[in-house]
């Protein structure tokens, strides 16, 4: 299957809700998978170093949307957290419906940030959510 999975937080080595983000991009892809995952572009290096050193090379592949930092900037402490992951969420939607144009995914996933306390705008695309 190809899967999409949506995970504001994912970096390898990262813990909390970077690693879960990580650890579900490499085991979807480890059990077959093609695993395409977004996320956030500060990320990259993190990822880009820990590919480097897996051997197999798993059926992954990242893109990445960050809001302008400009606004970020303006959105500080715990209120700042949820509208900083809001518009992500808005952003990175705009990203999977054009990944989604261009990949035929069998699934979308969304597996952070606080999947389960947050809802994710990943669900009115076109592959099951």
């Amino acid at each position: 299957m190809r899967v999409l999975l949506s995970a504001c937080a994912c970096a390898p080595f990262g813990g909390s809700e970077l690693e879960i983000g990580w650890r579900w991009a490499l085991e979807v892809a480890r059990a077959g998978h093609e695993v395409w995952v977004l996320t956030r572009r500060g990320h990259q290096p993190a990822i880009e170093r820990a590919l480097q050193q897996l051997e197999p090379l798993p059926l992954l592949q990242f893109a990445y949307y960050d809001p302008p930092r400009w606004l970020l900037r303006l959105l500080g402490g715990s209120l700042g957290i949820r509208l900083r992951y809001w518009l992500w969420q808005r952003g990175a939607h705009a990203s999977a419906r054009e990944l989604c144009r261009r990949t035929q995914f069998d699934r979308v996933h969304h597996v952070t940030w606080q999947a389960m306390r947050y809802s994710s705008r990943m669900g009115d695309l076109a592959p099951p959510f």
